[in-house]
């Protein structure tokens, strides 16, 4: 629903962005080469025809991350930056922003003025497209003439009644000079589970080109750190000692200088998995017991469930688990609560860390007819809500971005496949094996393999668990991330990119077998080489 008021937008915003003369990483770690310098990087002042939707007004079109974005209602509007000193430019930059993409600007004209009355058109584009979100064009063009107004005038859209765009940088050279950033306020340190504080804070600048975080566990040694990206706002801290003091730091930093520090410290809860745990989760709420506890698992009951049968689920769950932890890495707690219910609830579902409504905890919740015995369809579903935490917090990194193409059932399938394989249960192995080779969806066509044709293959010709791992590994060094969680999903070009650079070989003729390869994915295939270059593979 709209709820804020549209209005004309004269007003003059002062143009606070970071001063960046060496490599920008936009999404996730992929870096472009600026020289010359991001215009309005440095002072200057932003005016545009319209700033007409509240939060996402015409400076967010500056402030040098993909991750928020300028919105107008209308399908026309214009942007004009006013220099503090004569500038030449040329070329400039658009970012596209994180959803509709009829919203993106199709055609515009870049013009220059001295005088903000008299303008000259230094480019004009028209039917531009831009094949996925939070993707940058660059435009150049020759000109030697210094002028301090620049404005890029969008004459139409990609269709939609409103117009957005993420980024609009101005490449040229100036004399001006950027000052240091300002700090960040507001700090708060949110502890959430034991081995897990939220920090968050107000970023107060846009001259940073990064901000730092410190932690120490007695105020003085500051003895950890991490370096967070431009307009970071909110860090997990996860894999923290329970019943421990941490205290926490936070600047904004650039070429210039660094700001002085926000400080915060809290102290964690206990670690271990509560004896008793009430529900409160969806229409789930069952009072729960915990029946068997572990350095790796906890096995909760409700009422109706024989305790009897904890012992096989213990057991048998703690494998999947403790196999999960040592092939994909930490997922902040080292152990699972495994909630098990009889005659309610049927189906599971998964949460992780990230989850407040499952008190940021690792979970699995399962209701089934009666546990009396390990059957295949027990197993299995114990395996598949695990896989869906391994895609959703993978590498403590929240959201699964490839979600949205593999369905519920695709990457579960090929992860509970592996780690029967690996753990010696050749019964199990074999049985999937014959299940899932004549398994078919009907995504993203009718009649789709996607075990026997995408998965297996990869599988077993390119390294067998290896693709599995480094697929995840890829998707947190170098795919869209903003306040720790993907900023949003894949296209299928871009997911067979991110695979072909997990097993080391191009997958397109793969893909092309098990679902097609429409044009839209060529585009965006190619685009996804260009964005994320950190992903490679033969390529011929």
């Amino acid at each position: 629903m709209l709820t804020s008021r549209p209005r004309h937008a004269w007003a003059t915003v002062t143009a606070v962005a970071v001063a960046t003369t060496g490599l920008v990483a936009i999404g996730g770690g992929s870096a472009y080469a600026m020289d010359p310098i991001d215009v309005t990087d440095v002072p200057g002042a932003l005016t545009a025809e319209w700033n007409d939707w509240a939060g996402e007004e015409a400076d967010k079109s500056i402030d040098n991350t993909p991750y928020s974005k300028y919105f107008t209602l209308h399908s026309t509007t214009w942007l004009q930056y006013l220099a503090a000193n004569p500038t030449t430019v040329t070329g400039y930059r658009i970012t596209s922003a994180n959803d509709f993409p009829d919203r993106d600007p199709r055609s515009w004209v870049f013009e220059a003025s001295p005088n903000g009355t008299t303008w000259v058109t230094l480019d004009s584009r028209s039917d531009q497209r831009f094949v996925a979100r939070h993707s940058r064009k660059s435009y150049t063009f020759p000109n030697t003439t210094a002028y301090h107004y620049y404005r890029l005038r969008i004459t139409a859209n990609a269709g939609a009644a409103g117009t957005q765009l993420a980024e609009w940088q101005i490449l040229g050279t100036t004399t001006a000079t950027t000052p240091p950033p300002s700090a960040p306020s507001g700090l708060t340190a949110q502890v959430v589970s034991g081995d897990q504080i939220v920090l968050s804070w107000q970023d107060n600048t846009r001259w940073e080109t990064r901000y730092r975080i410190e932690r120490s566990i007695d105020g003085t040694n500051w003895d950890w750190s991490r370096d967070l990206p431009v307009g970071t706002t909110r860090f997990h801290g996860l894999g923290l000692a329970g019943n421990t003091r941490y205290h926490y730091r936070v600047r904004a930093e650039n070429g210039t200088g660094r700001s002085g520090y926000a400080t915060v410290d809290a102290t964690t809860g206990d670690p271990n998995l509560p004896a008793t745990w009430q529900e409160h989760w969806n229409e789930h709420v069952q009072p729960l017991t915990r029946t068997t506890y572990n350095d790796d698992v906890g096995v909760y009951l409700d009422p109706d469930v024989d305790p009897a049968q904890a012992g096989w689920l213990d057991t048998f769950t703690t494998a999947m688990w403790r196999y999960t932890r040592q092939t994909y890495g930490s997922f902040s707690n080292p152990r699972l609560a495994a909630i098990f219910h009889e005659g309610r609830y049927g189906g599971g579902h998964p949460a992780n860390v990230f989850d407040g409504h499952h008190d940021h905890r690792n979970v699995i919740d399962i209701g089934v007819d009666n546990w009396d015995q390990a059957t295949d369809w027990h197993r299995d579903i114990i395996v598949h809500e695990i896989g869906h935490i391994v895609e959703g917090s993978s590498l403590g990194v929240r959201n699964s971005p490839a979600f949205p193409i593999w369905n519920d059932s695709a990457w579960c399938e090929i992860y509970g496949y592996d780690m029967y394989v690996n753990l010696g249960m050749t019964a199990d192995a074999d049985r999937a094996y014959h299940h899932l080779v004549t398994a078919t969806y009907d995504n993203p066509r009718t009649d789709t393999y996607w075990f026997r044709d995408w998965f297996y293959p990869i599988w077993r010709d390119h390294g067998r668990t290896a693709p599995l791992t480094n697929f995840f590994e890829l998707l947190a060094a170098n795919f869209h991330q903003h306040n720790g969680a993907y900023a949003r999903d894949l296209n299928w070009g871009e997911f067979v990119h991110f695979w072909s650079g997990a097993a080391g070989v191009n997958l397109k003729p793969l893909a092309t077998t098990a679902f097609g390869w429409p044009a839209e994915w060529e585009h965006q295939f190619v685009q996804a080489q260009h964005d994320f270059p950190g992903v490679t593979y033969p390529q011929g």
